[in-house]
């Protein structure tokens, strides 16, 4: 009943229901006539399709009011999620970057004591990781330790 749009009361004595389209170009869709005698009744009808479209149209909205609510709580949802992730990123790369700057103080910090053990220029060039200054360490302690076994 969708497209039967245009519903009115005719005749001089209004006993006559007519459902049609409300397009005319729509030729190949029937008008319907419904008649009796008691006016009372055609009125009564088309009070009844009048609140049965009413209630149809009223339930569509309040179903796309509930999607829209729905879409809207999810979006929202997503969108803590990406700021969130976003103040969860900016943190590690901050974390990052203190590690990094970490990493080059304790690089430059075994540097010096290898400088102070005597370590050769060409060799602390070589060491560019805080592993390659951590061996070098190692090896030097090891050997000292050599050397003061050897006086004991």
């Amino acid at each position: 009943l969708e497209l039967y749009s245009n519903l009115s009361l005719e005749g001089n004595d209004f006993c006559t229901l007519k459902v049609s389209t409300s397009d005319e170009s729509v030729s190949h869709i029937k008008t319907f006539y419904f008649h009796d005698d008691d006016p009372g009744k055609l009125s009564e009808w088309l009070t009844s399709f009048h609140q049965d479209r009413y209630n149809i149209v009223r339930d569509e909205r309040d179903a796309y009011m509930q999607l829209q609510e729905q879409f809207t709580g999810e979006i929202d949802s997503a969108s803590q999620m990406i700021q969130i992730s976003a103040k969860e990123k900016q943190n590690m790369q901050i974390d990052l970057e203190n590690a990094q700057n970490q990493a080059l103080d304790s690089l430059n910090t075994m540097k010096r004591v290898l400088v102070r053990f005597g370590i050769a220029e060409n060799e602390m060039q070589q060491m560019d990781s805080a592993a390659r200054a951590g061996d070098a360490l190692t090896k030097y302690i090891d050997s000292m330790q050599q050397k003061f076994d050897k006086l004991l």
